[in-house]
């Protein structure tokens, strides 16, 4: 069964911290085998994603997962950050008309 890219970026997610879910419990949870949670943990660590087993606390992880735990938490912030000043940029660019006073 092909399932969407979201649904398993959601999952997948599910495998990171806090949640630090097993791949036992995902299984249950979201109704999909073991063996695939496994296939798609193993496929994203091919690709360079951070997936820690769920029983490692980060005393347990590699150099590796170490950096790439590092390097995911300052690009979620620098995300962030430039979100924030293209919301603040366009706020200030926008003209805020003066709110309409009622005859009462």
């Amino acid at each position: 069964m092909a399932y969407p890219e979201e649904r398993r970026a959601a999952v997948l997610a599910k495998m990171l911290p806090p949640a630090n879910m097993t791949l036992a419990r995902l299984a249950e949870e979201e109704g999909i085998s073991v063996g695939t949670l496994a296939k798609w943990r193993a496929e994203a660590r091919a690709k360079g994603q951070f997936l820690p087993d769920a029983k490692a606390g980060p005393q347990d992880w590699t150099s590796e997962d170490k950096l790439a735990a590092v390097i995911g938490e300052l690009l979620s912030r620098h995300r962030f950050q430039a979100n924030s000043e293209r919301v603040s940029e366009r706020d200030r660019s926008w003209r805020l008309l003066p709110t309409p006073r009622h005859p009462c």
